[in-house]
């Protein structure tokens, strides 16, 4: 469920009272926790980081925001660097655009350079489809994509209720 409301209306309840409303919905499906996060694919991956309005918002209303944020990083793959679904998307932003979903290795198998190939090999097929500008979101190994050229785009907080 996403409640959106216009700047046009900020502070005139609109906003306490649908969250109000949708959270008695769901209280009377039997829901016992909510998440403000997503799930791929994601349209809304959790509150905004700069959005500190919001957040007091949510805060008021008695959700826990996580420790941890996470981000949606991107690359110029004009400039050279040192998964996996690819996909590209022409007509994303101003310029040809694609991205890759988060490279998983598991604990046992990291520090031996498997994700750093598995990267590399996806900002390569990116770059043979004419791609300019590479996402990858909800990443929370800020470090391990900094290695392959990835910079910090837009971070999100999480909470639960």
């Amino acid at each position: 469920m996403l409640l959106m409301t216009s700047t046009n209306h900020e502070r005139c309840g609109v906003r306490a009272y649908l969250s109000c409303h949708a959270l008695e919905y769901f209280r009377g499906q039997g829901c016992t926790k909510l998440m403000l996060r997503s799930i791929y694919p994601r349209f809304f991956s959790g509150l905004p980081d700069h959005n500190e309005k919001s957040r007091g918002f949510f805060e008021r209303r008695e959700w826990e925001f996580l420790s941890h944020k996470v981000w949606d990083l991107s690359s110029d793959l004009d400039q050279p660097l040192q998964a996996s679904e690819i996909s590209t998307d022409e007509q994303l932003f101003t310029e040809a655009s694609g991205d890759m979903t988060c490279v998983g290795i598991t604990s046992e198998e990291r520090r031996r350079g498997i994700g750093l190939d598995i990267s590399a090999t996806a900002n390569e097929i990116l770059r043979q489809r004419r791609v300019k500008k590479a996402y990858v979101d909800w990443v929370v190994l800020l470090d391990f994509y900094r290695r392959t050229g990835y910079d910090q785009w837009r971070g999100y907080r999480c909470a639960s209720f």
